[in-house]
């Protein structure tokens, strides 16, 4: 005869089982960074026009270094909160989606590793679901017949991470046959200077979202230029890194 706690033990054991179950039973949150930014701070406004028009419950956590600048700038919302940038404002006891818009990359892996920390405190969760459930199956003695445990080699966390880099991020690596190959892409003044290895640290922090375990996008824009310069247009997708243009933060 089961108890009502053995089947809350098995209900938590089913529910920190399935990610996607899981994730429906807490509003969709999404994080994003570089929020006072020019690109940033759109991506938030847009972000509550979907929470208004389509998806109910969302929250935004807009965070930047310069909280007054945030402010004045973002729509009050009640589904908005603006924090410091900093790794306590991060989300690590429910899922969320990070939208890394910052250009201060000096902080990005230490963010990375606490969104798989609420990874570590599911997986923990799952586990004494299970342990509460076999010691209760046992005590009834009823066989115990729970399931192996899923493998870590696969995507554990129901976080996710986008990532805005830039085009360009391995063209500083290019061989000299494949910078002549492709002048357009190689023979332009960012690719030149790197100044400060900006192009090398978007790539570092590409590389360490792909070792993470977490599912991610990466986005690669063109140079982004203000729309009194440059008119927005029709954004043209593409793969690898060839891509030349301009392009404005709307795009």
């Amino acid at each position: 005869m089961f108890t009502p706690l053995c089947h809350l033990a098995m209900f938590l054991s089913f529910l920190f089982s399935i990610p996607s179950v899981y994730a429906l039973l807490i509003p969709t949150t999404y994080v994003v960074t570089g929020a006072s930014g020019r690109v940033g701070s759109i991506v938030v406004s847009n972000l509550l026009n979907l929470e208004a028009d389509e998806q109910k419950g969302l929250k935004v956590i807009a965070l930047s270094t310069n909280i007054t600048k945030a402010t004045s700038i973002l729509p009050p919302h009640p589904s908005l909160s603006i924090l410091p940038y900093s790794l306590t404002s991060i989300p690590t006891t429910q899922p969320c989606t990070l939208i890394h818009c910052s250009s201060d990359l000096a902080k990005f892996p230490d963010i990375v590793r606490s969104l798989q920390g609420y990874s570590r405190f599911k997986g923990r969760a799952r586990r004494i679901g299970r342990y509460v459930k076999s010691r209760l199956l046992r005590r009834s003695g009823r066989p115990c017949d729970l399931p192996p445990s899923t493998s870590t080699s696969t995507p554990t966390s129901t976080s996710s991470i986008i990532l805005l880099s830039s085009a360009g991020v391995t063209r500083p690596s290019w061989s000299t046959t494949k910078s002549k190959r492709y002048p357009q892409s190689h023979d332009i003044p960012i690719i030149r200077l790197n100044p400060g290895g900006v192009l090398d640290r978007k790539f570092e922090s590409e590389e360490y979202v792909r070792s993470s375990n977490i599912p991610y996008t990466i986005v690669r824009p063109v140079g982004l230029k203000s729309e009194d310069v440059w008119p927005p247009g029709r954004p043209v997708l593409t793969q690898g890194d060839y891509a030349v243009g301009r392009g404005t933060p709307s795009d």
